[in-house]
């Protein structure tokens, strides 16, 4: 039953697909955000501008107001659910995939060196990462089980979403510039650790807003539930970099090198996934499936070509020469490693079937 929409947040990379999943289902939607900087929108709604991180200011911004459904993206959410209580039934949240075991500390710098292992098609019922590890991971922990514990007291329906990386134009953080720099400065070597062969979901910004409209168009089938969300297609670290190198019509020449040689890490374009490191980081989406029926909405070859220009508008003009010159050093060295020290084996291994044929040759049984 259509009614009102309040949407925090709004106008970053998922904002503007959000409103058109909506008004596609007919509400009457207001976005609520700071105003410091604005997204173009396909549909005209309005927008609430205020500071959605205190409680006086969302209390004095949504005063008098209620909604049907309030979908929040953005701001202090534990700070929001206390002053959503009654002024909506449903409530729709966004978290992220830090709160798992393993997966990623906020806070640590040289995370991408020490963190995981981590489980490989992380459930939603993957345990929670340990407490006091990470501050910021055990606030978004802390913020988890207090909207489930909301729901359960009855203030409202919750339905919560972790996002994994979401790409694409309108991103806070741009869309791949470590990669589209390099692509842009026409550098012809790309460097992978242990040959790019990590795994880390990702999802297309309107593939991420659809699963926030599958869960509005749901809401008993979703009341009460947590999802991970994440594109039906998933790549490695050097898949990913193929897919947006194609896109751009530029291509790599591809060094591999052990993790042993390198400090995970200390070049941002040979992680990516932000961070990455060099454990897999890959959620199971299982569940949005079966229950809301979640497909995706674009394919992630369209999106990526659909930000492209959008995200090379984004990289600042100056080149990050100080990385180009390590990768040209650590190239140069593996490249005289592999000179000195030639094959590590001196014969191919050969291949045996392990059940007994006949050789049409000899009559016998090989």
């Amino acid at each position: 039953m259509p009614g009102k929409a309040l949407l925090v947040g709004g106008t970053a990379a998922t904002g503007t697909y959000i409103v058109d999943e909506l008004v596609a289902q007919g509400f009457d939607v207001t976005v609520y955000h700071r105003g410091t900087h604005e997204v173009p929108m396909r549909h005209e709604v309005r927008h609430l501008h205020g500071d959605p991180h205190f409680a006086e200011s969302i209390e004095h911004d949504l005063a008098g107001q209620t909604w049907d459904v309030a979908v929040v993206t953005y701001g202090r959410t534990r700070v929001l659910e206390e002053q959503l209580r009654g002024r909506t039934d449903r409530l729709i949240t966004v978290g992220g995939t830090p709160v798992l075991k393993g997966w990623h500390h906020l806070r640590n710098e040289q995370f991408a060196a020490t963190g995981g292992p981590v489980g490989v098609l992380a459930t939603e019922t993957y345990p929670y990462e340990q407490a006091g590890v990470d501050h910021l991971v055990d606030r978004m922990i802390e913020t988890e089980q207090q909207l489930l514990d909301g729901h359960h007291k009855g203030y409202y329906r919750l339905t919560h979403l972790r996002y994994p990386v979401v790409y694409g134009k309108y991103n806070v953080l741009g869309f791949e510039p470590a990669l589209l720099t390099r692509i842009r400065d026409a550098r012809s070597v790309f460097v992978t650790i242990d040959g790019g062969q990590q795994l880390a979901t990702r999802i297309a910004a309107p593939n991420a807003a659809h699963a926030i409209g599958l869960a509005v168009a749901q809401p008993d089938a979703a009341a009460g539930q947590i999802y991970n969300v994440g594109d039906d297609d998933q790549f490695t670290l050097r898949q990913w970099v193929e897919l947006v190198d194609s896109e751009a019509g530029h291509e790599f020449r591809f060094v591999d090198v052990p993790s042993d040689l390198i400090v995970t890490g200390a070049l941002p374009a040979m992680d990516g996934a932000r961070g990455a490191g060099r454990y897999h980081r890959l959620t199971s989406t299982a569940k949005i499936k079966t229950q809301l029926g979640y497909e995706d909405l674009v394919s992630p070859s369209d999106w990526i070509a659909e930000s492209l220009a959008w995200g090379f508008e984004q990289l600042p003009p100056e080149s990050p020469l100080d990385e180009y010159r390590l990768e040209d050093e650590l190239v140069a060295r593996w490249s005289r490693i592999l000179r000195e020290q030639g094959p590590a084996l001196s014969s191919a291994a050969r291949f045996r079937h392990p059940y007994d044929h006949p050789d049409p040759s000899s009559g016998q049984t090989v």
